[in-house]
């Protein structure tokens, strides 16, 4: 885990706003066209939050567009493509790591912000649920659903005591689970039996 404030430093974002990440490819699977949705209805907020988008793809000339339709390039911020290595950067830096998916395996962005002390916001596809426990690590929504996504969103981003308890059981679940230590140890008792 990363200090939030420290890394907003680091990689020059303000250290007051709301963030929501999102880290993956720009391309129709990966949902970031509903994420964009999601944005434009919380632009009437009190505080809208931020969406800081690393990667790229196929999709950014028609995101780049609808996000001037709705106004919203004021409060989305493309970072481009990030090396592995700086990925937990920028995951460190939200309070919330958005995985928007219409498929997924095991989504490694997720493991990732949970790695990192960070709750999720993602669809109910395919292997996600086994990772974001809704209501205990974040909260699931259905594909393609902007409505439930922004609220899930706001919810995770306007209860502070939510998101600390979303942040700490990911944290944990992570470190007990997600680990190659913890791989390794899940997995010796079947060698020791297959080698008996």
């Amino acid at each position: 885990p990363r200090d939030r404030a420290e890394t907003r430093r680091e990689l020059g974002l303000p250290l007051d706003e709301r963030i929501i990440t999102f880290v993956g490819v720009l391309t129709p699977r990966k949902g970031i066209d509903t994420l964009i949705e999601a944005m434009g209805r919380l632009t009437d907020d009190p505080r809208p939050p931020m969406l800081v988008i690393a990667g790229i793809g196929e999709l950014r000339e028609s995101l780049d567009a609808r996000i001037s339709e709705l106004g919203i390039g004021d409060r989305v911020r493309f970072v481009g493509k990030v090396p592995h290595d700086g990925v937990a950067k920028w995951l460190a830096a939200g309070g919330v790591c958005c995985l928007p998916s219409c498929c997924e395996g095991l989504p490694t962005g997720v493991c990732e912000a949970m790695a990192g002390g960070r709750a999720g916001v993602a669809t109910a596809v395919d292997g996600t649920p086994e990772i974001v426990d809704d209501g205990a690590t974040g909260y699931l929504v259905p594909v393609t659903d902007p409505v439930a996504l922004a609220g899930a969103l706001r919810r995770v981003l306007d209860d502070d005591a939510t998101r600390e308890r979303f942040e700490a059981e990911a944290l944990r679940r992570s470190q007990a689970t997600y680990t190659w230590a913890a791989n390794a140890a899940a997995h010796i008792p079947l060698y020791e039996a297959i080698l008996r």
